[in-house]
């Protein structure tokens, strides 16, 4: 591994000790500034005795005053329980945690003495060391960093109420982590209840760099939004609304909510959004969408009529087509579609709907067809283009070429593979119906 740890046992400032962690550590009486503990999983019998509450009152006592401790938890093959059982043993010793989720399905529990505080100008000086590691999880910048932040002790407390303590006399993780170790589910329930509370890190930065939206894409809540960390972006835009009345804050904070499927929120935020001096066509479209996930179609055809008259633009034209479909008025639909892609011709999603409109509504194979190889001309690497592709051309009859199709999106994008799965079924269904 010495291409990631940068040949950190060839350094004369690494001292190996081969012993077991809680042993060195109750006979050792040297104090650190910093302990991590990353031992194996807690279903191990082995490992489990390290992540039980004796074990952490052990490393308080071998950390210097203001010392720092990080432990390691998973969210895979272990319940939910069972994570909250964790973060609740931490922190009856240690209360000031934080808690972070790096990248996947990986949490770190962080203690910072006092609670967590970051001195932005500090920190970013502080990640030139670690730039060129961090760029290799995909984060390029400190921000970037910062939205790994998940929830700090306020939050904690109420997110782990009820949780029982690991302890050596009653080790419950040990014992039950085992019984889900094969739940392949859970990493991703897991994942999402954590993401779920995500809030924003700018209330513990002490400067007030990267904790506004001024414009630029360097700022928290863009940076949230670009990770698709929607309830992150939340929080930093909830607070950002409590100081400031602003269009632009309103209507990132209602899609925000939108992405979450939180509508009546979002649109009670950006039905204060169109009334703010300021605000975007893009905040009508977003009510148009609103409306059309609530099947209030008259209302959704309305904003998008708003949108195009403020300023009319590929996504406009795209919303007025997808809400006229919802009527029934497949051939307008088509025309608002194929509007949105001259205006735009990189516009992706108007050529995939006018072509759906051919081949499910107006039944007109042939001229998707035509306007998917359009599409092609624009991105080659689209796998949706060439999903309904396929479909165009099953629809023709034309077997060998769909295939080529459907194989092409299921290379580009492996999610396609159970959607083209689906479409093959369906299709062999409905011919078999035919013959019969």
């Amino acid at each position: 591994f010495e291409q990631w740890n940068h040949s950190v046992l060839k350094d004369p400032r690494v001292k190996i000790i081969f012993n077991d962690a809680r042993n060195y550590l109750l006979g050792a009486k040297k104090k650190y500034d910093v302990i991590i503990s990353e031992p194996s999983n807690p279903w191990i019998s082995a490992a489990s005795p390290l992540f039980t509450k004796e074990y952490f009152e052990l490393i308080q006592k071998r950390l210097n005053p203001g010392g720092v401790f990080c432990q390691w938890m998973q969210m895979y093959g272990v319940r939910l329980t069972d994570v909250k059982s964790v973060l609740a043993t931490v922190k009856s010793v240690f209360p000031d945690i934080s808690l972070w989720n790096p990248f996947g399905f990986d949490t770190l529990i962080m203690s910072t003495p006092g609670g967590l505080s970051i001195d932005y100008a500090d920190f970013e000086k502080r990640f030139v060391y670690a730039k060129a590691d961090a760029a290799g999880l995909g984060i390029k910048n400190p921000l970037e960093l910062l939205i790994k932040f998940v929830t700090a002790a306020p939050e904690i407390e109420d997110f782990v109420r009820g949780a029982k303590l690991n302890t050596d006399d009653k080790p419950l993780i040990e014992f039950s982590a085992p019984k889900s170790l094969y739940d392949v589910s859970l990493a991703h329930i897991n994942h999402k209840v954590i993401q779920n509370n995500i809030k924003t890190v700018s209330p513990y930065i002490t400067t007030a760099k990267g904790a506004s939206v001024n414009g630029a894409d360097m700022t928290l809540a863009g940076k949230y939004i670009s990770a698709g960390i929607f309830a992150g972006a939340e929080s930093e835009l909830k607070l950002l609304a409590r100081k400031e009345v602003n269009a632009k804050i309103y209507n990132l904070l209602g899609y925000a909510l939108q992405r979450q499927n939180k509508l009546e929120e979002a649109l009670e935020v950006f039905e204060k959004s169109v009334r703010m001096k300021g605000s975007k066509p893009d905040a009508f479209v977003n009510l148009s969408q609103i409306y059309l996930a609530k099947n209030e179609t008259e209302k959704a055809v309305i904003y998008a009529k708003k949108a195009l008259a403020v300023k009319k633009s590929a996504l406009s034209y795209n919303q007025m087509g997808l809400a006229r479909l919802k009527l029934g008025h497949a051939k307008e639909a088509a025309k608002d579609f194929a509007e949105a892609y001259k205006m735009t011709p990189s516009f992706i999603p108007s050529y995939i709907n006018e072509a759906i409109v051919h081949i499910d509504f107006i039944k007109n194979p042939m001229a998707a067809i035509d306007i998917l190889n359009r599409a092609i001309s624009v991105d080659s690497e689209n796998a949706d283009v060439f999903y309904q592709m396929g479909r165009a051309m099953n629809k023709m009859g034309m077997l060998e070429q769909a295939a080529a199709s459907f194989n092409q999106a299921i290379q580009l994008d492996r999610a396609y593979k159970s959607i083209v799965t689906r479409e093959i079924v369906k299709m062999s269904k409905l011919r078999v119906k035919k013959i019969i």
